[in-house]
């Protein structure tokens, strides 16, 4: 648009001020908007023919093939859906079915073994205690045979006022040594001392235990196999002028892990 503000200027000395003057520049301008006002409605006109003929062409273009794609995608998500479920079907329910199968298994077995563990822990206890109380009841019915014995030989030998007890006295006797235990372990031949238990090791040869010359009715000695040699090395009871067991012989333990007492009375050497 061209420039008229040379059209407008006023200069002094020179401009007449008017309805002439005046007049003109205001048509002037008025003219100027017009034209300007048209272009404007010109221009929007344009612009709106535009856009409708893009979104005709959109409409017209771009549309079906947007239609296409989407279609597209929707027969794609349904092949994958179906091909999901025709796969967990096929393949992965029968696994999960399995194991399942498997795991209900396993857990029977093992209530099984459980309870089977459970029954012979019942019936090793039930072993054990009764196998204590027969140990016990035997050990009682041996002790009891042990102290008739003792008793019998009391009860037997007779003894004078002058001579060594009364069967009273040996009891009592018999009673009061009974707790004096000594224990010794040997290797070699030794005398036997009185109210003494010998751990004999025969591992290296044959030891012989020689009995005290001078006993007294009730006194006690012990023999054990202290290494379960015996059966290899004897044990020799020199019987040192006394008999054992009413035979006037030494006495040759040849048993292994024995273990024996000798109790005198009497002249004798008892083994009980």
């Amino acid at each position: 648009m061209a420039n008229r503000l040379q059209n407008y200027l006023m200069r002094d000395g020179q401009t007449r001020l008017g309805q002439a003057y005046f007049n003109a520049i205001w048509a002037d301008i008025d003219a100027r908007i017009d034209m300007l006002e048209r272009l404007k409605v010109s221009w929007s006109t344009e612009v709106n023919q535009l856009r409708d003929l893009g979104l005709t062409r959109i409409d017209l273009h771009i549309r079906p093939v947007l239609d296409d794609i989407n279609q597209v995608l929707d027969q794609a998500q349904q092949q994958v859906t179906a091909f999901t479920e025709q796969v967990i079907e096929q393949e992965i329910q029968p696994l999960l079915d399995g194991s399942e199968a498997r795991l209900a298994s396993t857990s029977q077995l093992l209530s099984s073994s459980q309870q089977l563990l459970n029954n012979l822990q019942t019936a090793l206890d039930q072993s054990i205690n009764d196998i204590q109380e027969q140990v016990s009841q035997s050990i009682t019915a041996l002790q009891e045979q042990v102290n008739q014995h003792v008793d019998s030989l009391i009860d037997d030998t007779e003894v004078s006022d002058s001579g060594l007890w009364s069967s009273e006295k040996t009891s009592t006797q018999l009673q009061q040594r009974e707790s004096k235990w000594s224990i010794e372990a040997i290797a070699v031949n030794a005398g036997a001392a009185l109210q003494t238990r010998y751990l004999v090791d025969t591992s290296a040869g044959a030891v012989t235990l020689t009995l005290p010359d001078t006993p007294s009715n009730g006194d006690k000695i012990g023999i054990v196999d202290a290494t379960g040699s015996f059966g290899t090395h004897n044990c020799v009871i020199n019987r040192n002028g006394k008999t054992i067991m009413g035979l006037a012989e030494n006495m040759n333990i040849d048993i292994e892990n024995a273990a024996i007492d000798l109790i005198y009375f009497g002249g004798d050497w008892r083994v009980f």
